[in-house]
């Protein structure tokens, strides 16, 4: 598993939180609870979308793989045609 490598990780008891700052706003985001197991199948390259699968499309690509959150990624990758 690649991440994006801005990821701090925060023990919470038995579980464990991602927060990550935004690579272009800046914001610093927390996820929700990840259990210990969910972060080993993650390390072992299982797909994000089967490990957390709870997960908006947009939580995974902040906290696991771009670091970009998803007001960034769509100002970013919008399909909106900008007027000539």
């Amino acid at each position: 598993m690649n991440f994006c490598g801005n990821q701090h990780m925060v023990a919470d008891g038995e579980d464990v939180r991602i927060q990550v700052v935004c690579r272009k706003c800046l914001k610093l985001y927390t996820s929700a609870p990840v259990t210990r197991e969910q972060m080993d199948r993650l390390m072992k390259g299982e797909h994000v979308q089967d490990v957390l699968p709870t997960w908006s499309p947009g939580d995974r690509e902040l906290f696991v793989l771009t670091g970009i959150c998803d007001a960034c990624w769509h100002e970013l990758f919008s399909d909106e045609e900008v007027d000539e």
